[in-house]
């Protein structure tokens, strides 16, 4: 008979179980609320933090492969949320910034976010623990990627 799984997979599991139930919850609501989904609004939230920017920034924000970050701003700026300008640094790129549409958008998504979250996670945890918890993710973030070495 095999061993069973490790607590690191076993806490893995749980992790990924979360993540995906709370997934989903949020995406819910938001397309409920605002009819964005979750990905556009972290895609509108990334562009709000560092404006204006490149599909690439997008990309390495959201962590998701460039097709799905160049489709998610597509759509974004049919919806005339997002607005493509030329980047006058590079002719082989565009630049994306918020619309008036998208900040006023980005302030009712975001309450809709905190109220979710706080529904199905922040209940759960004190604002230290949440502290701590952020740090390990952002920890743990750079350790699978490689970009921590053990020391």
């Amino acid at each position: 008979m095999d061993a069973p799984p490790s607590a690191t997979f076993a806490a893995y599991v749980e992790f990924d179980r979360l993540h995906a139930r709370v997934a989903r919850a949020l995406d819910a609501q938001l397309r409920q609320g605002c009819r964005i989904s979750l990905v556009q609004y972290r895609t509108l939230e990334a562009v709000r933090f560092d404006p204006p920017c490149r599909t690439r920034d997008i990309q390495a924000s959201l962590d998701i492969t460039a097709g799905a970050a160049s489709k998610v701003a597509g759509r974004l700026v049919e919806a005339r949320l997002l607005r493509r300008t030329s980047n006058p640094y590079d002719a082989r790129s565009s630049l994306l910034e918020l619309t008036g549409c998208a900040e006023e958008l980005i302030s009712e998504a975001r309450a809709i976010v905190e109220a979710e979250l706080h529904r199905c996670v922040a209940g759960l945890l004190n604002d230290d623990r949440l502290l701590h918890l952020r740090l390990f993710l952002a920890a743990s973030s750079g350790a699978a990627d490689g970009t921590i070495s053990e020391g």
